[in-house]
C-alpha cells in the first residue's frame, strides 16, 4: 500500500473527517501527480471508502447522456494534487475539530483545486451549454479569511476553448464573487445533495438554487469610466 493511500484510508477512520466528507461529497476521483496514482473516494451509508485506481460509478444515464451532470461529475471531475497536499490535508483533522480557522485552511486548499477540476471538465468548454445554463465566462473572485481580508484574488476567464485562472483582478468581469469558507461549504453540500439524488429535477433544482446562491456572494463590478 502506498503512503498516499494509507493516509487517505486512515482519514476514513477519523469520525470528524468522515462526517465532513459525507456532508460534501458522493463520489470523487483524485490524482496524485508526483506519484502517478489515482484514487476513488466514495461516500457510503456506513462511511467513506477510498480505493486505489478508478472505480466506475454505478449511475444510470439521464436524457440518454445528452444532459447528465451526475455522469459528468463522476467521470470528468478529477482533482489533481501532490503527495505533500495529501499529507497537509490530512493534518487539518489532527485535532478532531473543524472550527472557523480549520475550515478556512481547508477551503483555502480546496477552492483552487476544485475550481481547476471544474474548469477542466469538457462540459465546461461547451459554450452552447454554458449559455443555456446562464453561466459566466469571466469573473473575479476572492476568499475572505476569518478577519475579513481578501485572499486568493483571481480572474477566471474562458479564452477561446481554454479556461484561464490568473492571480489578481484583470480587465472587465461579468461579476465579482466574494466567497467565504461557509459559503463554499454550503455550495459543496448542495452539489452533494444533487449528486446523491441524481435526477433531472434535482440537477435543475440545483441550478435554480445556484443562481440565488450566486446573488448572495456577488458584489457590483466597477463600471469603466
Amino acid at each position: 500500500m502506498s503512503e498516499n493511500l494509507e493516509i487517505l484510508q486512515d482519514l476514513t477512520k477519523n469520525p470528524v473527517a468522515t462526517t465532513w466528507f459525507k456532508e460534501v461529497l458522493t463520489y470523487l476521483r483524485v490524482r496524485v501527480s508526483d506519484t502517478d496514482e489515482e484514487f476513488t473516494v466514495i461516500s457510503k451509508s456506513d462511511g467513506v471508502e477510498v480505493t486505489a485506481g478508478f472505480v466506475p460509478p454505478d449511475k444510470r444515464k439521464l436524457v440518454g447522456g445528452f444532459f447528465d451532470p451526475g455522469e459528468w461529475y463522476a467521470t470528468q471531475f478529477i482533482i489533481t494534487v501532490k503527495s505533500e497536499n495529501v499529507r497537509h490535508f490530512a493534518g487539518f483533522f489532527d485535532d478532531n475539530v473543524v472550527g472557523p480557522e480549520e475550515l478556512f485552511r481547508i477551503m483555502s486548499f480546496l477552492m483552487p483545486v476544485l475550481l481547476k477540476a471544474t474548469l477542466e471538465m469538457p462540459a465546461m468548454r461547451n459554450r452552447a451549454l454554458l449559455s443555456m445554463l446562464g453561466l459566466d465566462t469571466k469573473w473575479h473572485q476572492c476568499l475572505l479569511d476569518p478577519q475579513g481580508n481578501e485572499t486568493q484574488q483571481a480572474t477566471v476567464q474562458l479564452i477561446g476553448n481554454v479556461w484561464e485562472i490568473l492571480p489578481g483582478y484583470h480587465g472587465d468581469a461579468q461579476r465579482k464573487k466574494i466567497l467565504t469558507p461557509e459559503k463554499l461549504l454550503e455550495f459543496q453540500r448542495r452539489v452533494h445533495e444533487a449528486e446523491d439524488a441524481d435526477t433531472l429535477q434535482g440537477w435543475f433544482s440545483l441550478l435554480d438554487w445556484y443562481r440565488k446562491w450566486l446573488g448572495s456572494v456577488n458584489v457590483p463590478v466597477p463600471t469603466p469610466a
